[in-house]
């Protein structure tokens, strides 16, 4: 057997830990047994769910430290697995795949976890050469790591007589990087040793166990939908003779399809492969749709088995094709690109950390710390502070480009907003999302306002870039704006480098991206980065950003916009770093813009924000309360009624009786029986009685504050 050293022997372990061949592991307690459990979590579906190494193994050494450390720590709370076993930790792990730089060998029940004496059959192993060899995660057994030699890909994962060789990519190991004495050596090829693992394991054919691997990991929207086209949509007759799959298979492949390509893309694929059926509803799928919440249990792997099983157990030859094809970039997306190894210089051993770490300073008295307390300012008084980063969080229409865009206007000429004071600067914008869109907006933002377009320091990108890697380019281009005081990143979605928003590691990034510019420019400019939430339906409850808690822990607050009828609040929801300040209103109307028109000189009516009086607000209230009143009197009378009828009796507008049934809703006022079904709850009567009391302040109301109601 030819042996063939990869790398020089004093950075295996660097190389090694830039490939993508590193995941996370889940311990746990069994719930039978003395031994821990341990499986690669999921990436995607959370620590709670296994995966299969190959799906796992997306990170490079540093990402997946990296990863662990946004995790809770699991001894302060009852983390279980999806069986309900008891996690106690997370540890990173390594997966030997063809092409990877290292294989791994296991020797199972060769050590005495208490006097450290190694079994002889293991001894006699160790003597072969001389490769990096470390105690397993129980104490009782060794792992030994190796260079990858010629061949190795060829030999199974299975174990036998405590025994395994790990080199195809169907195993990953721990790695605690806690040496056995006198192996804290770098990885080596070492054929001895590895005939040696295999003669006692015994050499035999590549284990017949699928392959989870094809069908877990990243999946292209052109697969997902090769695989419903293939998939029948004519099940048994339903009671009214339609026919189409069973309900349940139905909801699975829902199921399925959301957690491969996520709610926005997945949709149009389900609901074109829906529509098949002859039983297809196109309000109750959507209406389904909304309510499906995959858990990670059901993934391709459901619509690839129900795809097998309908052709006969074989893959149609379209949807074959494109699995290898898959398959194939899979196993090569791992090796690392664009390094020039050999021209790299020797850095020695490369010890693991989560995080790269300033010098240790030394210690500080409490009078000198005291003594480093800087007084912050207000880019908005009150509100915004300098030097932050922000998120500015709204659904579609709720105004956050319109919000974005008068602060900036508010900034740049140094007048208030909404009766808050500004500090006067530079602000550049970013337009990453349809600028020509945001430049209409902007001209009649300006006009409304009776202010020269071309007159501000407002700076312009149009479109968007990676602002990572352009980062220097960035911080060129603004180092000789004058006071640059906010840079607006327009939209979050539009500047995001990465291919899934359900990534923490992704989302990470994405949010720290953006910190430098905060703390590299003399001025300390506010970030502000619009973004969407999570969701299509507008609801008040749910304006974080989309892409989970990564993103939200990064950054220093979330301001928020909803617009309930023509009044926009701007708040904040999640995070604020800061004193608390009341909601911020400005009322949106439309300006028909006469020096912005179209091709055919007619003007625009374009949506722009206008300073609104605390009485005009309160007046808003008292008419939004008239309309409440008289639909919880209604709902007092008739137990069940719907939207329609609500308003025909009561003689309001559907979409005026549509926006207080929401309102209500969110305060428990009434509760939802069915599809356009309401009902009146206790809460609800007291509130009506408070109403007809002549009050008029609720807790939580949309707009003011309990002081403005009193």
């Amino acid at each position: 057997m030819n042996v063939t050293p990869m790398h020089h022997a004093a950075d295996i372990w660097l190389r090694a830990k830039l490939e993508k061949n590193w995941m996370v592991f889940t311990v746990y307690e069994r719930s039978r047994g003395r031994k821990v459990g341990k499986f690669p979590s999921h990436p995607t579906a959370g620590v709670a769910y296994p995966s299969a190494p190959e799906a796992a193994a997306r990170y490079t050494y540093m990402e997946a430290e990296a990863r662990i450390a946004t995790f809770t720590d699991p001894s302060n709370e009852d983390f279980r697995t999806y069986q309900d076993d008891r996690i106690v930790g997370y540890k990173v792990g390594y997966l030997a795949r063809p092409g990877s730089l290292l294989t791994t060998g296991d020797l199972d029940n060769s050590r005495d976890p208490v006097t450290g004496a190694i079994m002889p059959w293991a001894a006699e192993v160790l003597t072969r050469g001389q490769t990096y060899c470390e105690v397993s995660t129980s104490g009782t057994g060794l792992r030994l790591v190796m260079q990858r030699m010629d061949g190795d890909d060829q030999h199974s994962s299975r174990e036998e007589n405590d025994c395994g060789f790990f080199a195809d990519g169907k195993r990953g190991a721990i790695l605690t990087f806690d040496p056995l004495p006198g192996y804290d050596v770098q990885p080596a090829p070492v054929p001895a040793v590895r005939d040696a693992i295999l003669s006692r394991r015994g050499v035999g054919a590549t284990s017949p166990k699928r392959d989870t691997s094809e069908i877990d990991g990243e999946v292209s929207p052109e697969l997902i939908a090769a695989l419903l086209d293939a998939l029948p949509n004519d099940g048994p007759p339903n009671a009214e003779g339609k026919r189409g799959v069973s309900y349940d298979d139905w909801c699975d492949i829902a199921f399925a399809v959301i957690h491969s390509l996520g709610r926005e893309v997945a949709w149009p694929l389900f609901d074109g492969w829906s529509r098949k059926a002859e039983k297809y509803d196109e309000a109750e799928t959507a209406k389904a749709w909304r309510g499906f919440k995959p858990d990670g249990r059901l993934t391709m792997g459901k619509l690839w088995w129900m795809v097998k099983k309908a052709h006969g157990g074989k893959l149609p030859s379209s949807v074959d094709a494109l699995m290898s094809a898959r398959r194939v970039e899979r196993h090569v997306s791992h090796i690392p690109t664009g390094t020039a190894w050999d021209d790299m210089p020797d850095l020695g051993d490369y010890s693991p950390t989560h995080a790269p770490m300033g010098a240790y300073k030394g210690k500080r008295t409490a009078a000198a710390f005291a003594a480093g307390y800087v007084p912050f300012d207000y880019l908005l008084d009150g509100v915004i502070q300098t030097g932050r980063v922000q998120a500015l969080t709204a659904f579609t229409g709720h105004g956050k480009t319109t919000t974005a865009l008068h602060l900036a206007i508010a900034i740049a000429s140094g007048t208030s907003f909404a009766g808050h004071e500004t500090l006067q600067g530079s602000v550049y914008f970013l337009a990453g999302e349809n600028h020509d869109n945001t430049r209409v907006q902007y001209l009649a933002a300006c006009h409304a306002q009776d202010i020269d377009p071309a007159s501000l320091p407002i700076y312009w990108h149009e479109g968007p870039f990676a602002v990572g890697s352009d980062l220097q380019q960035v911080l060129n281009d603004v180092s000789d704006l004058p006071d640059l005081r906010l840079i607006v990143g327009d939209t979050h979605q539009a500047f995001f480098q990465g291919d899934s928003d359900n990534d923490n590691m992704q989302m990470l990034e994405a949010a720290r991206q953006w910190r430098p510019l905060t703390q590299r420019i003399a001025s300390r400019p506010t970030v502000l980065i619009p973004t969407h939430p999570s969701g299509k339906t507008a609801d008040r409850s749910n304006l974080v950003p989309r892409g989970g808690g990564a993103f939200l822990n990064e950054i220093d607050g979330n301001l928020t916009c909803w617009k309930d009828d023509n009044l926009v609040r701007l708040h904040w929801q999640g995070k604020h770093r800061g004193p608390d300040f009341l909601p911020v209103t400005m009322e949106l109307k439309l300006f028909e813009d006469s020096r912005v028109v179209d091709a055919k000189n007619r003007p625009l009516a374009v949506p722009v924000l206008i300073e609104t009086s605390a009485g005009k607000i309160r007046d808003k209230e008292a008419v939004q309360q008239i309309a409440e009143r008289a639909i919880l009197e209604v709902l007092k009378e008739q137990a069940k009624i719907t939207q329609e009828q609500l308003a025909a009796a009561t003689s309001i507008h559907k979409s005026t009786v549509k926006r207080r049934l929401d309102d209500l809703l969110d305060h428990g006022q009434i509760k939802r029986l069915g599809k356009s079904v309401y009902k009146l709850t206790k809460k609800g009567e007291d509130y009506l009685l408070a109403l007809q009391d002549g009050y008029t302040y609720r807790p939580n109301s949309s707009f003011g504050s309990e002081a403005e109601n009193a």
